[in-house]
């Protein structure tokens, strides 16, 4: 089996739906599988939250920060047509 016989799909997180974080975050998933490429890169759902880089946590998670006394979810609107 090669990789042409493959259909690979990866999402991307919520919290890298901003226009200049969906290429980074890309290509971090390219990497984390070995890959050059994904055949299909889908918004993983329609919700967009607070930017957490990688050095900070990766995966992020859905709480931008785990170890706050009350963890929440921090929305980042951004609109899917930016993301796309």
């Amino acid at each position: 089996m090669t990789r042409a016989d493959l259909f690979i799909t990866s999402k991307v997180w919520n919290q890298y739906h901003r226009p200049e974080h969906v290429p980074l975050a890309c290509q971090k998933s390219l990497d984390d599988f070995g890959l050059e490429y994904f055949d299909l890169y889908l918004i993983h759902w329609p919700v967009s939250l607070k930017f957490v880089p990688f050095e900070t946590r990766y995966p992020p998670g859905m709480v931008h920060d785990p170890s706050a006394e009350k963890p929440v979810m921090i929305e980042d609107p951004v609109p899917y047509k930016d993301t796309w």
